[in-house]
């Protein structure tokens, strides 16, 4: 092509059009900016009040499910309803042991004949063969018995675990460490999708003659309502001259199937308790609650913009989630806002950072909270930037189109 036949106003015409354009998208960024911040209240990421911190992650909370552990005993001692074997050598010449299986009663006794009822409870069957001995000397049933006692079969309680467990559904757990510990290892434990709430269904909240630890742990007597659905208030007088133990309170008989919900958050387990708040009774279910999923969205002049999941068991700061989103798309970016939706706030919470001084400063680098939207912001040092730079590509692109 001639030099004649090129048009009058040609790329270079072009290219002058192009930075003017930039130049007034500039301007119009700049009085964006201004007008927003007229409008919106900001914070430093440094001088955050209290009120609008993000909570620190509680952990790997595992740990604190040994302190689920009830007010239990071991298995290798007697408990009530275990089956026994006990035989019993009176002394006498070419006597034949005779093993006689017995059950323990809810007293935690055992009656065998001709001795009678012996407490066995919480013994271990050596002992509890030396205390039946003993009660046959002095009963005068016999001078000097050869006794021994084997525990045959334990005592269990059917326990149903559902929820976010390896192994969900009824599980025989020992009676003697019938707590939500024992439960959760029998279902093979918890899972990935394991959150920090467990929470307990007691089937046999309420016996008639039986005082019962209520949710609340209130002393409260039932309400005129409860009563007239055939509730029976007993009296405290009868069993405790000076009314009922404080963590304790009403006795009632239920109408079949009512039962009583207990939480617990693992992450926020309290200091002091009773080990009988997680002691399970038979038919007791333990629900383990699936972790609720937290994410945050990462935006403005990142590289692969979008919303990510925060880590169940460690803390994600602004650097880590600007890392989760490619980093930065420009290299004069600095200036992020972190937009905070606050329980009880009528409007978000907006927060500003620096990614250099996030670098150097850790309350600068911001812990972030679930809900969080993170931008990093166009400034006019970014703007001035990116259209040099696009001014020197298209200049670039021209001329290297105009010398072939």
């Amino acid at each position: 092509m001639l030099l004649a036949e090129l048009p009058s106003q040609g790329p270079l015409l072009t290219i002058e059009g192009a930075a003017r354009w930039y130049a007034k998208g500039v301007v119009f960024l700049l009085l964006g900016i201004s007008l927003t911040g007229c409008r919106t209240a900001q914070y430093r990421a440094t001088s955050l009040p209290n009120q609008y911190r993000a909570k620190t992650c509680p952990g790997d909370v595992t740990g604190n499910m040994a302190r689920l552990t009830g007010a239990g005993y071991g298995n290798s001692l007697i408990g009530p309803d275990d089956m026994l074997e006990v035989t019993v050598l009176s002394g006498r010449n070419q006597e034949k042991p005779l093993p006689r299986v017995a059950r323990v009663s809810r007293e935690g006794t055992v009656d065998l004949s001709p001795i009678g009822p012996v407490a066995v409870k919480n013994l271990d069957p050596a002992v509890a063969s030396e205390r039946i001995a003993q009660a046959a000397i002095d009963r005068g049933i016999f001078v000097q018995p050869n006794i021994t006692v084997e525990i045959k079969k334990k005592a269990v309680n059917h326990i149903t675990v559902l929820g976010a467990v390896a192994k969900p559904g009824l599980h025989e757990v020992p009676r003697n460490s019938s707590d939500v510990v024992s439960a959760l290892a029998l279902a093979g434990g918890l899972t990935d999708e394991a959150g920090t709430e467990v929470e307990i269904i007691r089937q046999h909240v309420a016996k008639s003659n039986a005082y019962t630890r209520l949710a609340d742990h209130t002393t409260a007597p039932p309400s005129a309502e409860t009563e007239d659905r055939g509730v029976k208030w007993s009296a405290s007088t009868d069993l405790f001259p000076v009314g009922p133990p404080p963590a304790q309170a009403i006795a009632w008989s239920e109408p079949p199937g009512e039962h009583i919900a207990q939480r617990i958050d693992l992450a926020s387990l309290p200091n002091h308790y009773s080990p009988d708040e997680f002691h399970l009774e038979d038919r007791d279910v333990v629900m383990v609650k699936a972790r609720k999923k937290r994410s945050i969205h990462v935006g403005g002049l990142v590289k692969e913009p979008g919303q990510f999941e925060l880590p169940t068991s460690e803390d994600l700061r602004l650097l880590d989630a600007i890392a989760l989103a490619g980093g930065s798309s420009s290299l004069m970016a600095d200036k992020v806002y972190v937009i905070r939706q606050v329980a009880g706030e009528p409007k978000p919470v907006v927060i500003l950072a620096s990614m250099q001084k996030a670098k150097q400063d850790g309350a600068e680098n911001l812990l972030l909270a679930e809900g969080d939207l993170i931008s990093i912001e166009q400034t006019p040092q970014t703007a001035v930037y990116e259209a040099f730079s696009r001014f020197m590509n298209l200049t670039i692109g021209v001329s290297g189109s105009s010398f072939f």
